[in-house]
């Protein structure tokens, strides 16, 4: 869910949510400098047999709606410091 991302994987018209497009890992690399060893690899599916198109269970579309609601309604309280990352899970600051 980490990677996914509003206009590209999630149509709340039609009710849909494309999964495996886009994934967002956490990777530990030890020859970097100590605090910066965590790194974000972000990918695709391995095959195409990986990206699927799913129906969004009728809960999760009604959440899924009213979360965009409220991020829209909260983006201009940031501000400038708003960055629009595009992405579903986001901070206050729109940071995945």
């Amino acid at each position: 869910m980490c990677g996914t991302r509003w206009d590209e994987d999630v149509d709340l018209t039609a009710g849909t949510v494309v999964v495996g497009d886009n994934t967002r890992t956490i990777v530990y690399d030890r020859t970097a400098e100590r605090g910066q060893r965590n790194k974000v690899v972000e990918k695709g599916a391995k095959t195409d047999a990986g990206r699927r198109h799913l129906p969004l269970p009728m809960p999760t579309w009604i959440g899924l709606k009213e979360f965009r609601r409220t991020q829209l309604a909260e983006r201009p309280a940031a501000g400038e410091a708003y960055e629009n990352s595009s992405y579903v899970l986001v901070d206050e600051l729109g940071r995945p």
